[in-house]
């Protein structure tokens, strides 16, 4: 029986995931109750390179790959010893990239059955200014992230809805400044600590 909690952490590139998980994780380490796992995706095994020269469903198998053995060696015994497990990507990720390299959503859906299904998509919502301002300042791309920042994150949303409907509950969070962010990281401290709603 699983008795953990897992918060998919979800949002475009740039959007703060990972700023806004290393603060947690410092946060986090001031409250030892807190019995969380904090993780990512893909997986430090998966060979980055691979997003570059694999397409479609060959790069869709390959992440699928990837998070089922996160799943077998972290996420899985963590929510079975009813932990709280927060990942930077994970599902709702792969229907953003996936379908936009032309895998159909159906494929997906079977790459990703056997999967835990998240208790929550947290998505992090970026002005489409601020999102163009970050890309500008990074000044590198990969081969799955679009030009136009703005389309990414309507992705986001548009299959935050789609897996609301199979059951995932979603809740959609403002990340665009340092207030938004400090609001979102008390919230989560909260969920971690006490169970924040």
């Amino acid at each position: 029986m699983v008795s953990g909690q897992l918060i998919a952490l979800e949002g475009p590139k740039l959007a703060g995931k990972t700023t806004l998980i290393t603060a947690l994780s410092t946060r986090l380490a001031a409250a030892p109750m807190a019995d969380v796992v904090l993780t990512k995706e893909p997986t430090p095994a998966f060979d980055l390179t691979r997003e570059q020269c694999m397409r479609g469903v060959e790069l869709a198998a390959s992440i699928a790959e990837d998070r089922r053995q996160h799943v077998k060696d972290m996420i899985g015994p963590a929510l079975v010893d009813g932990r709280t497990v927060i990942c930077d990507r994970y599902i709702l990720s792969s229907y953003v990239f996936h379908t936009a390299d032309g895998v159909p959503e159906t494929v997906i859906e079977e790459l990703n059955s056997d999967f835990p299904r998240p208790a929550l998509n947290l998505v992090l919502r970026v002005s489409a200014g601020e999102l163009r301002r970050r890309h500008i300042q990074r000044a590198t791309t990969t081969r799955l992230q679009s030009d136009d920042a703005g389309t990414e994150a309507a992705a986001y949303m548009r299959y935050a809805e789609y897996m609301k409907r199979q059951g995932v509950p979603s809740r959609v969070v403002d990340n665009s400044t340092m207030t938004d962010h400090q609001t979102l990281l008390d919230w989560l401290c909260a969920l971690c600590v006490g169970g924040a709603r």
